[in-house]
Order: structure tokens, then sequence, then C-alpha cells
């Protein structure tokens, strides 16, 4: 019986030296309900902008210090958790924020935030900066209900980002829309491996560049 051939991709560094590709070889595989292709299709198409996004958010909020993430629901959610994957797979000797989820109130519009410890400094995280709304009533909500808390704000798009993913997928401002509103266990598990194998693919190459320019550190 012929074995199937694996073919073996490669991109190309800064340094001048071959880093596998493990987007093409891990995430292809996957097998995957055919519901839930598209969440493949759309990470596939997005995968170099957000990973470039993550790449210059990571060592921000290391230098800034915080003990815990505090994601926008649940548009900041899987940010939340992209952030945290890379920082780990690139820094697994530092003290990773814990992510502390928060809801949507239906009742009373706004947020539930919570619990947090008092005194923290908190990070609160979404995906794309829209009208500043949704970071506006987040953080009135917890200074309301943890006013020891510190908090910075951040998005894993900045606005020049913004454009740049904009031309280069046709997406506006608006989430990120392979995640975007997707809660479901079985969504939720395969966006949280198809983020891991992109944290790797992150730590790979810094573990390469970093030999050299010190760069991705």
């Amino acid at each position: 019986m012929k074995q199937p051939t694996r073919t073996n991709t490669s991109e190309q560094t800064g340094s001048g030296t071959k880093v596998p590709d493990t987007s093409a070889s891990e995430i292809q595989p996957l097998e995957i309900a055919p519901h839930l292709r598209e969440i493949e299709a759309g990470f596939l198409k997005e995968r170099r902008v957000i990973k470039d996004a993550l790449i210059n958010l990571v060592p921000q909020v290391r230098r800034i210090g915080v003990d815990a993430v505090l994601p926008i629901p649940t548009s900041g959610d899987h940010a939340a958790y992209a952030l945290t994957a890379v920082w780990k797979a690139l820094h697994p000797e530092d003290r990773i924020p814990k992510i502390i989820p928060s809801e949507k109130n239906p009742y009373k519009g706004g947020f539930t935030v919570g619990p947090i410890q008092p005194g923290i400094k908190a990070l609160v995280i979404d995906d794309v900066v829209r009208d500043g709304g949704a970071f506006q009533s987040f953080t009135e909500e917890l200074r309301r209900t943890n006013p020891t808390v510190s908090a910075t704000t951040a998005t894993l798009f900045s606005y020049h980002q913004a454009l740049y993913r904009a031309e280069l997928t046709g997406k506006d401002g608006d989430s990120i829309g392979f995640w975007h509103k997707k809660t479901q266990p079985e969504e939720k598990a395969l966006i949280r491996k198809l983020i891991d194998g992109l944290a790797q693919e992150i730590k790979a190459e810094a573990d390469v560049k970093g030999k050299t320019d010190g760069s991705l550190v």
C-alpha cells in the first residue's frame, strides 16, 4: 500500500534561517466536524495578522506587569486566551496572569464583573476596538464593584493593525469573525487548539531569531 507523502513547508525568517511552518503541517490535517470547518477556514485566513498582533502585544503587556486578564465578554474571551497562550509559550518562567471571566448582564445592561482579588493590577482586553462603549461600560462597572483594582485596557488589534488587517482580509473594524460569538464547548476547544498551535509556531521562531537579534522576546 502506497504511503502518503508529507509536504515539508518552511517559512523564511529575517535571520535567513528557515523555521518549519507549522501552520500548514499541523493545522490542515485536523479532523474537524463539517459545522466547525468555517472556524478553521477563518483562522487560516487571519492567522498571519493575528500572529503579528500577538507578537506586538505580548511584550507590551509583559512590561506593564499585570496580575489578571479581564476579557470583555464575549468578544475578548478568545483574545485573552491567545495573549496568555503566547505569553506562556515565550516566557514559561513567568507567572502568567490568570484570566477572570465576566458576563454580560441581560437585565441591567452592561457587565457583571468578578470575582476579583482587591488591589490587583488588571488588564481589560477586547479583540478589536469599535466605538469604545464596551470598554467604558466594563471599566465603570469594574471601578464600581472593585474600587481598589488598577486597570489598563488593550485590544488585540491596534488602530494601525486594524487597517493592515482590513487590507489583507477585507475585514473592517468588526470582531474577528471566526471566533465571534463562538461559545459552545466544541467551538471553544477548536479555537484554543488552533491558538495553541500558533503559540508554538511563534515560540519556534523566537528560539531561532532570539539567538541573533533578540527579537520576539
